[in-house]
């Protein structure tokens, strides 16, 4: 009996219980928008420089023509890196693509564009993030 009523409480709060409650972003955080845009090969910018704290990278939204590499440094490690493709005649836009990764003493957000197309072509993205 005590066993139902306590899986009968779990799946109660289960239920209840908004999502975003249960998340590790408790909406404390600073918000703010970066943005960076390269237009040759072989450039980069960084849309985030490192920066001290903790907080979270919240979304990330790209407009190219030719494919970008977004890198993510969390505490100074090493890059997570997205790829985002482009578009062939003109700006693909990825529309915001929600994240949660969370930082505790570090953040650092690069754009850089591969050598590999030799075509001018101007490719901007938005970084959304904060600090706690």
């Amino acid at each position: 009996m005590r066993q139902l009523a306590l899986a009968l409480l779990v799946l109660l709060t289960q239920l209840f219980l908004p999502g975003t409650a249960l998340g590790s972003d408790e909406g404390q955080t600073q918000p703010r928008l970066n943005s960076g845009s390269t237009l040759y090969p072989n450039d980069y910018v960084e849309i985030v420089p490192s920066t001290n704290g903790s907080g979270n990278v919240k979304g990330i939204r790209c407009m190219n023509g030719v494919p970008v590499l977004i890198k993510i440094y969390v505490n100074g490690g090493t890059a997570q890196t997205l790829t985002f493709e482009g578009g062939s005649d003109v700006l693909r836009d990825s529309q915001w693509v929600p994240m949660n990764v969370r930082f505790s003493s570090s953040i650092r957000v690069r754009m850089e564009r591969p050598g590999s197309l030799n075509v001018t072509d101007g490719s901007v993205c938005f970084v959304s993030w904060g600090l706690d």
